[in-house]
């Protein structure tokens, strides 16, 4: 009878141990499959040869983090949870566990673009697609070619998916600024976001708002790319701008600083005094513009004529080092005048709001002294054209966003939420001149 109660007694502490260590083992486990931190991510992240454990703890969490992704609670979760993602992988180098993440956050992804998901969602799942990279190294970031291919596709996808093309040119704007454009697709790309810019009027269902912002993204794609052209056809593209007095103030500034980024090798043969010449008529014409709105209106905006300002200022910098002899000194001529009304513009001592409105007015009239008569634009020639059979077969896998149709309202991005013109400038103060 003692030995029986003394092994009933041993097992009924044994028992619980037993349980205790089962419990310690699930824990373990876990603590290697579940990681809790954006910290301990980094740390598989980096890893050239995670354990299968480790990866799981990737596919756990972020299966998480798009579960939440494609249901968020409001439309502010999703800008927070791409930053989130972005501070998670900053730094990163392509790491064998990186390799994995991307395949599985693409794979997420293109699953958002093929569902029935709200716009909003489809929208910022097409900005998650525009940042990532197949390394995210902080000096030397190289954009994922995977995901190009889906950018490209959306950006000639029908006219239907209109709202995922602005999402698409922030990022192949940024493919193009980083390098990350396959050199066998830069004539694809080019003739496509040349088409854009050239475009005047918004397609049927696009507002001038929308058709604006895109125009201005293909142009900075196109800048970044630093190519005149073939037969000059970019650089005749902004000057057709730059030269359109009907074109939204916000589009020739941005235009301005485009001609400036771009690269004129003696070959190309580009007259940059004439294209210093149409910049001059720009400023001219824009600031002529806001005097006459403030006539019914009020004071002329000083935000506006700086702008205006100071984006010329950054083309004619850009062309004057490019440019010598006659074409160099009439640029450095207009430049310092452009120059002056700015400094004098901005010293809100010297040039207070009730004195805005004469000081450009008697500035521009000697502006206007300094340049040639406005020339008329040159006809473009049209750029070779790639054959049917050259062209790539639309990726169906990579670009699914086509084939859903989704009637809900579009998400608008901040940049084109804004109607006047005033507020359609970029935010924050003017940057001063002088950048050299």
């Amino acid at each position: 009878m003692f030995m029986a109660t003394r092994g009933l007694r041993t097992s009924a502490v044994c028992l619980p141990l037993a349980i205790l260590a089962g419990v310690a083992g699930v824990a373990t486990i876990c603590q290697r499959t579940c990681a809790q931190s954006p910290n301990e991510l980094r740390k598989i992240l980096e890893n050239n040869a995670p354990s299968a454990a480790e990866l799981q703890a990737l596919d756990n969490y972020f299966n998480n983090f798009f579960k939440k992704f494609k249901q968020p609670k409001s439309g502010d979760e999703l800008p927070k949870s791409r930053k989130d993602y972005g501070n998670i992988v900053r730094g990163i180098p392509a790491t064998t566990a990186h390799k994995h993440l991307n395949t599985l956050v693409l794979t997420e992804l293109r699953t958002i673009l093929m569902g029935r998901y709200p716009r909003v969602v489809k929208y910022n799942a097409m900005l998650m697609i525009a940042d990532l990279n197949e390394s995210d190294e902080t000096r030397s970031p190289k954009p994922s070619p995977d995901a190009f291919k889906i950018l490209l596709q959306a950006l000639n996808a029908p006219a239907e998916w209109d709202y995922l093309k602005p999402a698409a040119l922030v990022g192949l704007a940024r493919f193009a600024e980083d390098g990350g454009i396959p050199k066998d697709r830069t004539a694809q790309v080019s003739e496509t976001l040349l088409a854009l810019v050239n475009e005047k009027n918004p397609q049927a269902g696009r507002n001038a708002s929308t058709h604006n912002f895109l125009r201005r993204s293909a142009a900075r794609a196109l800048a970044a790319m630093h190519s005149t052209g073939p037969g000059n056809n970019v650089v005749k593209a902004f000057e057709d701008i730059a030269a359109d007095s009907k074109a939204r103030p916000t589009l020739r500034c941005e235009i301005a600083r485009y001609i400036g980024a771009l690269t004129y090798p003696p070959e190309a043969k580009v007259d940059l005094q004439r294209l210093a010449n149409i910049l001059g008529h720009q400023t001219v014409e824009i600031c002529r513009q806001e005097l006459d709105r403030s006539k019914d209106k009020g004071d002329a905006s000083r935000r506006l004529v700086l702008y205006v300002l100071d984006s010329s200022n950054e083309g004619l910098q850009k062309l004057s080092n490019s440019a010598d002899g006659d074409a160099k000194k009439f640029i450095y001529d207009l430049k310092k005048k452009v120059e002056t009304l700015f400094q004098d513009l901005d010293n809100t001592e010297k040039t207070p709001d009730g004195d805005v409105a004469s000081l450009v007015q008697t500035e521009i009239t000697n502006i206007e002294g300094t340049l040639l008569p406005k020339p008329e634009p040159e006809p473009l020639v049209p750029a070779p054209r790639e054959s049917r059979r050259s062209r790539p077969v639309p990726i169906s896998d990579a670009a699914p966003a086509v084939a859903v149709r989704n009637t809900e309202v579009p998400p608008r991005p901040n940049h084109i939420s804004l109607s006047n013109r005033q507020k359609d400038l970029p935010h924050g103060r003017v940057s001063r001149m002088g950048r050299g």
